[in-house]
């Protein structure tokens, strides 16, 4: 929600988009002194950030992985104690 009518506004327009057509950021008041250059590549940083497509999820997550390599472990820990057991009696 907009509060006040002295917002100083950033308006970009979006020729790559097929269906935008710009993007309006509204500047903080802090910030409202801050060169246009300078807000113009935070904006391109913004809009970058914003309509970058998401990287694609890794199939295997590293606690999957551990769970896997221990599960197979198992059979050889087994193996290991029953040897073990048998050359000891």
């Amino acid at each position: 929600m907009v509060k006040g009518i002295n917002k100083q506004i950033f308006e970009v327009k979006t020729p790559s988009s097929s269906y935008f057509e710009k993007v309006i950021l509204f500047v903080k008041d802090d910030k409202a002194l801050t060169p246009k250059p300078i807000l113009k590549q935070e904006a391109d940083c913004l809009i970058a950030a914003f309509f970058e497509p998401p990287q694609p999820k890794s199939q295997f997550s590293f606690k999957a992985i551990f769970k896997i390599v221990l599960l197979s472990l198992i059979p050889f820990a087994a193996a290991g104690i029953t040897a073990f057991l048998l050359i000891a009696k």
